[in-house]
């Protein structure tokens, strides 16, 4: 589609924007924002529903909704006070205002000839020739048409569109990587069966639809509907929005990189085996649905089935296609309520047009309209909406009748994740685990939204099990995408508890999967992770190549605040890499009004300085630092940067509210108190106690700060043996770290250790960057003699 207004001209399916016949570039979020604010002009777009299309998800901050329409105003030649293009609807959302000239329809994205624009048959597809292998089955020729209701022999795959319409496929792709709970994937229980292994999980593509323009709700309504009856019938299925998620990805991979076929281009990444590929089409007797897809021998087996309506003939199709791939149908599986009004709703939903979806739930007779599983439809339109009071009513509404347990269940899932968007973590936790009895069934949806509820409480290893356990139903489910994003929520976890080692391997296995489905702020997430555990491990060689990963993916992060973090995080692995200049230069520009993003930068910029020993600038940064860190966030760094200030000239560290405290902090409370101590005997009483604290706690990067610091302090009390068996602490990190590199170096020139010093000093060197080595230490030792340090 084309649009054109003022100046300007938008080209969706180029993705290209033009300003008086000249190319402009928008940032791809800026670009996303501004279409789906056209393409809905005749309405005020509510908040959490433009957040859900832009950016895939429901936890973004206002700040940053408000930071990409200031950008979006800039790039197209407003602002705030004019408003032209723009408008803010206060108290609710935004709405397009600027006339539109008449819209054109570009080029079509398919031709059928082309073999650039339409995909060759998938060889796993490929019929079995009658000559084929030993013991293979000749085939029956295929008759032009089979009776209705019955399975076919296989014939040859039906070649699949490279791309769907391209605006369809990105705002369902990003409206569906919203939350758990909602997700169409969950709309029926499984039953009580033993699920498929994820290695022989299948997808559903969305169906190709042979019919008016009415009809267009079908391709991913039927698509969605035929993956829940495969799934329900113990199939490893992946959930439609990672289908949606995983095409967006491919649709931007560079063509000459992209496989050519289905099965080769989508497997890899959905971790799937097989894909059904189907078709629906308006004929004499009402609707034909035609799938196919491979058995687990390689067979095609193709199906079509003729109905009055298309979701019964959808519904009809799925279960013969688990007959022909050997799968028993529930004879119990047939829906007793309006099917066909929330299959539409469904497809509305998935596509992002949620008036659309809201609008034909409330055209149904009100018969249909106070059913349970069509209120639960609407409360999820509400949600999508940003409309939580209406949501939340609508599960109490729900819940305060006696609706089916697999209905109540999802109810109470729903409100758990509606109370955890607003803070209300013990609520959430009760409400997902009532869930969780409501069908006596074992959930991944509720097992993740209780896990994230009791991390939010703290309570660690409930939250660990509970997402543990949630993960294991996802593999088997087939979801890669929602393990991936559950091995990230583990990894926090991990890292919240301070075990980096398992950390490390499940932000790394998130973020292979992130990659691969191409979601550029999951992966940001997930590399942050990663260079934050890297950095308390003191692997400063992995934080640097992590630093290089996130400055590849910058580019294509649009929100400002996002970026900032990412800038201050790279400039974190520079100053461990003594590369202070380049740190500098990350840390110029304004993070905006993200609390985040200042708390990061200002932290940065606080450490920064103090190694270059302007103390002023380093006292400032750390209190702006502090007074923007929320409560019981990582206390092991809040406490580095409490120490910092300390050592810049700032505020002390009360050593008595460091002796009663408590936390992964402690160890670096107690060093302060040691550092400020006002005699000798105090300041050995705190280092004694913050040594045997960091000895317990294990964090490499608090175990080096203090045992440099009361190694420096026991060498100006000239007892350099009691710092020498100190050292042994260090030894393993001093190669890589220059800190421990140096300390290294004082023990050997203190004791007068001339070969040891020699070469100490020269990996300090090879490890110093813009770091200066202190220059009593540039100096030949002389023999015995011990030279007081300041660390």
């Amino acid at each position: 589609m084309i649009y054109e207004f003022d100046h300007w001209r938008v080209d969706t399916a180029r993705r290209e924007v033009l300003r008086a016949g000249a190319a402009v570039a928008l940032p791809r979020r800026v670009f996303d924002l501004v279409v789906y604010l056209i393409e809905q002009r005749e309405r005020a777009v509510g908040r959490d529903e433009l957040v859900a299309a832009v950016w895939g998800r429901v936890d973004v901050a206002d700040v940053q909704v408000s930071q990409l329409i200031a950008r979006a105003r800039r790039l197209l030649g407003d602002d705030a006070q004019t408003q032209a293009t723009i408008r803010t609807v206060s108290g609710f959302g935004y709405r397009w205002i600027m006339p539109l000239r008449p819209a054109l329809d570009a080029a079509p994205d398919v031709a059928t000839d082309s073999a650039d624009t339409a995909e060759p048959a998938s060889p796993s597809l490929a019929p079995i020739a009658a000559t084929g292998a030993a013991g293979a089955a000749p085939q029956a020729p295929a008759p032009d048409r089979a009776p209705a209701g019955t399975a076919t022999a296989p014939l040859a795959a039906t070649a699949f569109r490279r791309r769907l319409a391209l605006g369809l496929v990105f705002i369902a792709a990003a409206a569906l990587a919203v939350v758990f709970a909602l997700r169409a994937a969950d709309r029926r229980a499984a039953p009580p069966v033993a699920r498929a292994a994820a290695a022989d999980a299948i997808a559903v593509l969305p169906l190709q639809v042979e019919a008016d323009a009415d009809a267009g709700w079908m391709q991913l309504g039927l698509m969605d509907l035929v993956a829940g009856r495969l799934r329900g019938a113990g199939l490893a299925v992946p959930p439609s929005d990672s289908v949606l998620v995983a095409l967006r990805a491919l649709d931007s991979a560079p063509a000459g990189k992209r496989p050519v076929s289905d099965a080769q281009r989508l497997n890899p990444i959905l971790g799937t085996r097989r894909l059904v590929h189907g078709s629906v089409r308006r004929v004499a007797a009402g609707w034909r649905v035609e799938l196919e897809a491979p058995d687990l021998q390689g067979r095609l087996r193709r199906i079509e089935t003729e109905r009055d309506d298309p979701v019964a003939a959808g519904r009809a199709a799925a279960d013969l296609l688990l007959a022909a791939l050997g799968h028993a149908v529930d004879p119990g599986a047939e829906e007793t309520e309006p099917e066909l009004l929330i299959q539409r709703s469904q497809a509305a939903i998935l596509a992002g047009h949620f008036d659309a979806a809201q609008e034909i739930l409330e055209s149904a007779p009100l018969a249909q309209r106070d059913a349970p599983r069509v209120q639960l439809q609407r409360a999820q339109i509400d949600f999508y909406r940003g409309r939580l009071d209406a949501a939340a009513q609508q599960l109490d509404t729900i819940l305060a009748g006696d609706p089916p347990a697999e209905v109540r269940a999802r109810a109470l899932t729903s409100r758990g994740m509606l109370l955890l968007r607003r803070g209300d973590c013990a609520a959430a936790q009760q409400s997902f685990g009532t869930a969780l009895t409501a069908t006596g069934a074992v959930e991944a949806t509720a097992l993740a939204g209780r896990g994230l509820a009791r991390s939010c409480r703290a309570e660690h290893a409930a939250a660990i099990d509970d997402l543990g356990l949630a993960r294991v139903r996802l593999e088997a489910a087939g979801d890669r995408l929602g393990v991936a994003r559950v091995d990230n929520y583990l990894a926090i976890a991990d890292a919240n508890r301070y075990r980096l080692e398992p950390a490390l391997a499940r932000f790394d296995a998130a973020l292979s999967v992130y990659e691969a489905f191409g979601v550029a702020d999951a992966q940001r997430a997930a590399l942050s992770g990663l260079l934050d555990t890297h950095v308390l491990l003191l692997r400063w060689a992995d934080a640097g190549r992590d630093a290089q990963r996130l400055a590849a993916l910058r580019p294509r992060i649009a929100d400002a605040g996002q970026a900032s973090v990412i800038d201050s995080d790279r400039a974190r692995a520079l100053i461990g890499q003594g590369r202070y200049s380049e740190a500098a230069g990350l840390l110029q520009a304004d993070p905006g009004d993200d609390p985040a993003a200042q708390r990061h930068r200002e932290a940065a910029r606080a450490e920064l300085a103090w190694r270059r020993g302007q103390f002023d600038v380093a006292r400032v940064a750390a209190t702006r630092a502090l007074d923007r860190w929320p409560v019981r966030a990582d206390e092991v760094a809040r406490a580095f940067m409490l120490l910092l200030r300390q050592r810049a000239g700032g505020e002390r560290v009360d050593p008595d509210a460091a002796a009663s405290g408590a936390g992964a902090g402690l160890p670096l409370l107690r060093l302060a108190a040691a550092e400020a101590a006002s005699s000798p005997a105090d300041a050995e009483r705190h280092y004694r106690a913050a040594l045997e604290q960091a000895d317990t706690l294990g964090l490499p990067a608090v175990v080096s700060a203090v045992t440099a610091s009361y190694a420096g302090w026991l060498l100006g009390q000239r007892r350099s043996e009691e710092a020498a068996a100190l050292s042994g602490r260090v030894a393993l990190w001093s190669a890589a770290d220059f800190d421990c590199a140096v300390l290294r170096l004082a023990l050997f020139h203190a004791r007068g250790d001339v070969d040891a010093w020699a070469a100490a000093l020269e990996q300090a060197r090879a490890l110093a960057g813009e770091r200066p080595i202190p220059e009593v230490l540039n100096r030949p030792p002389a023999p015995a003699k011990v030279s007081a340090v300041t660390f």
